[in-house]
């Protein structure tokens, strides 16, 4: 969508940058404003914990692979996966990381995405990934739920986070409610050569989907449908009851005899 594509601003390229992830050297092309500021938008700098990532996914082969916030897309670049999606809500980040992507003879499909929305309604991936994508408690909840609705049930969600970000621990407790657990977590150290104001470990989890946890809740739910399903079969008996009586009343009404007490109610009834 090349005229979509051109509603954000366009940044100025700056200086290319080499990284050595496992055994492949990739180039990418941040922008000019890179490390300039607290307030960089995505896709304007490779961050440490995109590195990190992508040091962790590298080997990892599996059917599809999903990016979300994926920005200059470093790990989308060295997955493996037979089919790659890495998605953004800026559309500057998208088409700098396309760039890069071609450069590389990679084949990724680059799409708009913004939380808690989803690609596709019954599109799951094996592998949900995302690198440094909590900054503060706001966007963690809808960032949860389409790692939720975008992994299958024998995925996994694997995140890269500056450990020193607000929402990281809300992030924790939300991945939690939303029925994943945790199955591996390791730590990198920060280089010398990232900016002071990034200068934080970044934790790397990664999730699956805890399925026995899943079941019981199904089965919670499915219980208090019976529940509900029973109340609502008992109310519908007591009106079938009221209304056999009522209708009773009236039939016994109607083929009395004028003057009668029950013609009388009849008549009242009128």
């Amino acid at each position: 969508d090349e005229e979509g594509l051109e509603e954000e601003e366009a940044l100025e390229d700056g200086e290319e940058v080499s990284v050595w992830i496992g055994s492949e050297r990739i180039v990418v092309t941040p922008a000019a404003t890179a490390f300039t500021g607290y307030g960089d938008r995505s896709g304007e700098s490779l961050w440490p914990a995109s590195i990190a990532l992508a040091k962790r996914v590298c080997d990892d082969e599996c059917e599809s692979s999903l990016e979300l916030g994926c920005g200059l897309a470093l790990p989308s670049l060295v997955s493996k996966a037979s089919r790659v999606v890495a998605t953004d809500a800026s559309r500057e980040a998208l088409r700098r990381a396309a760039r890069i992507a071609e450069r590389h003879s990679k084949k990724i499909d680059f799409k708009i995405l913004e939380w808690p929305d989803v690609l596709e309604e019954d599109e799951k991936f094996h592998r949900v990934i995302a690198a440094d994508c909590v900054y503060g408690r706001s966007e963690v909840e809808a960032l949860v739920a389409t790692m939720r609705d975008s992994v299958r049930a024998d995925g996994r969600v694997v995140v890269a986070l500056r450990e020193d970000r607000l929402g990281v621990s809300e992030f924790q407790i939300q991945m939690q409610k939303a029925n994943f657990r945790i199955v591996n977590t390791s730590r990198t150290a920060p280089t010398e050569d990232v900016p002071p104001h990034r200068r934080a470990p970044t934790l790397i989890l990664e999730y699956a989907v805890d399925v026995a946890r899943l079941v019981a809740q199904k089965r919670q739910e499915l219980d208090k449908c019976k529940s509900q399903m029973r109340d609502l079969q008992h109310d519908l008996a007591a009106l079938a009851a009221d209304f056999q009586r009522d209708l009773a009343a009236l039939v016994s009404a109607l083929s009395s005899p004028p003057g009668s007490p029950a013609a009388a109610d009849t008549e009242t009834c009128r």
